[in-house]
């Protein structure tokens, strides 16, 4: 018999997970099931803290300020908490400072703040969010440790095609209607592709993309240099296919320059003969 006492935040979930400590690989899969469970709770007189989410708007320069408010239940004695900032989508170093450290409350106080400073750039992005994450509480129980900032974009102009793939599996500006630009590599009936000419060097992104015309001709030609507008999207020709990110009902197509070196093909193989392996 098991027994597992704990503390969950209102509204929260306590989850149950058993693994086999002969697993190995992230594609193996136990199950097992379980019998007779008693759940026996109650509301814990312990006192507690939490933190707060925040968004912060990113600025064109220096330092923004992102402050986080720690509270707990009670002012009874001193209390303590550490605390460190993790990455999201924001980066630490180019999007905001990394810290670590430790709130102290003295006898009688309730809040204390934890400030991250915020890098600002001129970059039209998507928004980001990094994580601050309490632990080794004493004095009170944390049932919700980890608070998350939005930063917000507050910039425009046009999105580089690697930066609209993104590192993730969707892109994070979907369904928002972007600029960007590109060398047409492809035409098909439904649409064209474009592609960066000089990428940004990064493996985990794509440099890139398809510009769905629907039932309308293209009228680019492979070689063409253009910038244009469009609405970001995720296609999917079945539904148990996984996405693929495009530009849809694009606008404002402008040759910048009628023929253009076509950016270098990059061999994709598994035997090692080609510069990337494919994705797994």
């Amino acid at each position: 018999m098991v027994s597992i006492a704990g503390t969950v935040a209102d509204g929260g979930y306590l989850y149950l997970r058993w693994i086999h400590a002969a697993s190995v690989g992230s594609g193996s899969r136990d199950e097992v099931g379980i019998d007779n469970v008693a759940v026996t709770a109650h509301l814990s007189t312990d006192p507690t803290a939490a933190i707060s989410n925040v968004s912060v708007v990113e600025g064109d320069g220096g330092a923004t300020a992102a402050v986080f408010t720690v509270t707990r239940s009670n002012g009874i004695g001193a209390a303590s908490v550490d605390y460190a900032t993790a990455n999201g989508t924001a980066q630490a170093g180019s999007d905001y400072v990394a810290q670590t450290g430790t709130v102290t409350f003295a006898v009688g106080e309730t809040s204390k703040t934890i400030t991250i400073l915020v890098n600002g750039d001129r970059i039209n992005e998507a928004n980001e969010t990094f994580v601050v994450t309490l632990t080794n509480p004493v004095g009170f129980v944390v049932p919700a440790p980890s608070a998350t900032a939005t930063i917000l974009n507050d910039d425009t102009g046009p999105i580089a095609i690697y930066d609209l793939q993104g590192l993730g599996h969707r892109s994070l500006f979907t369904g928002q209607v972007v600029a960007t630009s590109g060398v047409v590599t492809s035409v098909r009936s439904n649409g064209f592709y474009i592609q960066d000419p000089n990428g940004d060097g990064n493996d985990g992104t794509s440099d890139a993309i398809f510009v769905s015309t629907g039932t309308t001709v293209p009228t680019v030609s492979v070689g063409n240099a253009i910038t244009l507008s469009g609405t970001v999207a995720e296609f999917a020709s079945a539904t148990t296919n996984l996405t693929i990110t495009q530009l849809n009902s694009p606008t404002a197509i402008t040759v910048t320059n009628a023929s253009v070196a076509l950016p270098a093909a990059v061999l994709i193989a598994t035997d090692g003969t080609g510069a990337r392996r494919p994705p797994r």
